[in-house]
């Protein structure tokens, strides 16, 4: 049954063939060269200056949102009806979430704040890791001597 739900009425048509992989010295060579390039690359790069854009798209968006929603009075009544420090509304029922767009709002600046302290420690612990590679112990403790 469960070859039939892969592969359909052909499921009798299919079988298994052996395989096998292998690699020349020259292959792990080429490999060993892209692995180091790789790491290089990812620990040199910084996260923070790859997604500038993407960063400033979603504030700038926060902020059109926030400008539609101070500038559109009969929202602010209608949360201010609802209640919004309290969850509840004026007459004590709880308060739609869904319809409540400071609540958006607020949702989406906390990711785009979330977002920024990850890729901050991130770089902190980059730092941290990488601070005083290819220094000898004699090296870095005279360099944290002079701090």
């Amino acid at each position: 049954m469960d070859k039939i739900e892969d592969f359909g009425a052909h499921a009798n048509k299919y079988y298994k063939l052996e395989h096998s992989i292998f690699k020349s010295e020259l292959d792990q060579s080429q490999f060993e060269y892209l692995w180091n390039q790789y790491w290089v690359q990812t620990i040199s790069t910084s996260s923070l200056l790859l997604s500038k854009e993407s960063m400033s798209k979603s504030i700038s968006d926060v902020s059109e949102k926030l400008n539609k929603y101070k500038n559109n009075s009969s929202l602010l009544r209608r949360d201010r009806l609802i209640g919004l420090s309290s969850g509840r509304s004026e007459r004590g029922d709880e308060a739609p979430k869904q319809d409540n767009e400071i609540a958006k709002i607020n949702s989406g600046s906390k990711k785009i704040v979330l977002e920024c302290n990850h890729m901050i420690m991130a770089e902190i612990l980059k730092a941290m890791v990488f601070s005083g590679v290819g220094e000898t112990p004699e090296e870095h403790k005279d360099a944290e001597m002079q701090v």
